[in-house]
C-alpha cells in the first residue's frame, strides 16, 4: 500500500513541509514522463516513518 497526497501547488506544499521540518526521501521534485498520470512529485515521510508520495496531477 502506498499513500498518495495530491497537491494543486506542489512547490508551495514542499516549501511548507520543509519549513515544518518534514523528512524528505526525494532530494528534489521529480518530473515524471508524460505516460504517468501525474506531472511531478516527491517522497516524504510521515511522523511514523512511512513513505508517502506527494504528487501534482
Amino acid at each position: 500500500m502506498q499513500v498518495e497526497l495530491v497537491a494543486n501547488d506542489i512547490e508551495r506544499a514542499v516549501d511548507i513541509l520543509k519549513q515544518n521540518q518534514v523528512e524528505f526521501v526525494s532530494p528534489q521534485l521529480v518530473q515524471f514522463p508524460k505516460t504517468y498520470f501525474y506531472r511531478q512529485g516527491c517522497l516524504i515521510k510521515d511522523p511514523n516513518g512511512h513513505a508517502m508520495l506527494l504528487i501534482m496531477e
